[in-house]
Order: C-alpha cells, then structure tokens, then sequence
C-alpha cells in the first residue's frame, strides 16, 4: 500500500501545480530553440551569444525581487535550481540562435516543447518544474516572446504551458530583453497565474 501511494504522489496532474504542499522548483530560463535577432555587432561570436545567455540567468537570481518568480506561483518559497538551464544552454551551439533576417520566424510551437523537456538532464531532482522557454527576442519587432512550461520532471513530460509575448524596452541589451521576461512574470502576478488556477481547477486543457 505503501508503495502504492508513492507512485500515486510522482504522477502528477496539471492541478498540483496550484497545491501548496507541492513545492515548485524554479529551472530557470531555457534558450534550445530560442531566436534572436539582434545588431550582430552585439551578438558576433558564440562567447558573446553564450555570455547573454549566461547574464540573463544569472540576472534571475542578483535581482530576484525584481524577477519575483516565487510571487508570479503564489507560493512563500521556490526551490532554485536555475543551474539546470544554465548547463543546457551551455551545451547549445549558440550561433544557430541568431538569426539577421527581418522575417519573423515561426513561433515556437507548443509541440517541440516536448522535446526540449525530454532532452533535459534534471540532475535527479523530481516533482514540478517550471521554465521559461525563449521563443523569440526580435529586435525588429522590439518584443520577446517565450513559454512558462510546467513540467513533471521525473517523466519529463509537460504538465501544462503558455505562452507570453511583452514588448522590451531599458538600456542594454541584457536589460533590454530581461525586461520581457519581467513583463512575463508581472503578467503571472497580475492575474494570469489565477486564470490557470481556476481553468485546471475545473479541468481545463
């Protein structure tokens, strides 16, 4: 019986994501199939373009007041472990992110998101994840538009996710672009986060 109940708890369902006894872990911000269009003299090497990868992380966590991913779940605390995207990204061949067309490339559609999270390594960790997946930073429309992607990280499978487009604005490029990732996470705060609540309350897909 025992045994029984354990394997009950590790399925888990799009409805305890909103359970506060499940503790989320916060993985951070995923780039495998983000495209960026940028000046190319900010993005001229894969140093560079793994370098802003990096910063935008790392910016996560220095001003995470700011970036209050643990205010956008309702929840008092998150487990971080943002060092998961971190080491993905590491491994992307960043120069295949950026793109110089002034064409706006296909969205990223909620079917890849799939392979991503099978592609992940969570280091062990189990029960709900959530990411934000890159699918645009387009200098030429001047907005980012991503996915929060709640996951099961056990079966690496997608519990449910969204997608967010916000307009950039700030000095810097860093800045520039973290700005829509923080247009993303006020979004989840303002009102968002309680539309999923009620929709997967009530079953929603």
């Amino acid at each position: 019986m025992l045994i029984t109940k354990v394997l009950v708890a590790q399925n888990f369902t799009p409805q305890d994501v909103f359970k506060n006894e499940n503790m989320i872990t916060w993985l951070g911000i995923d780039f495998s199939k983000a495209k960026i269009l940028e000046d190319a003299a900010h993005l001229a090497t894969e140093k560079d373009i793994q370098g802003f990868m990096f910063n935008i992380n790392a910016l996560m966590l220095s001003e995470k007041h700011k970036f209050d991913i643990t205010g956008a779940l309702d929840r008092d605390s998150v487990i971080n472990a943002i060092d998961i995207s971190v080491q993905k990204n590491k491994s992307l061949t960043a120069m295949d992110l950026r793109i110089q067309s002034v064409e706006v490339p296909p969205v990223l559609k909620r079917a890849e998101l799939d392979a991503i999270v099978k592609s992940y390594d969570f280091k062990g960790l189990e029960g709900i994840g959530v990411m934000f997946n890159i699918d645009q930073f387009n200098k030429h429309i001047g907005k980012g538009t991503m996915w929060v992607t709640f996951v099961d990280m056990k079966s690496k499978s997608i519990l449910f996710a969204d997608h967010f487009s916000c307009v950039a604005k700030g000095f810097g490029m860093r800045n520039f672009w973290a700005s829509t990732i923080y247009g993303t996470i006020k979004d989840m705060k303002r009102g968002t986060y309680n539309f999923w609540r009620k929709k997967y309350k009530k079953g929603g897909e």
